[in-house]
């Protein structure tokens, strides 16, 4: 019997359906986490930071 750290898949096969599962999870918390953050940061600044330094970048090329 084929198993993943005692996980047998449907087909008798050893999956990576649950690590997958859990990196959907991981990712769906990291975001969420990101998302509080970014409600408390002003991004005016740092859009107009980014916006002039390519404009610079633009007119040295």
């Amino acid at each position: 019997m084929n198993t993943m750290r005692g996980r047998v898949c449907v087909c008798g096969a050893a999956c990576a359906w649950p690590y997958m599962r859990q990196n959907r999870l991981n990712g769906l918390a990291i975001l969420c986490i990101e998302k509080d953050m970014l409600e408390h940061i002003d991004v005016e600044p740092i859009i107009s930071d980014f916006a002039s330094k390519n404009a610079r970048m633009k007119c040295i090329a």
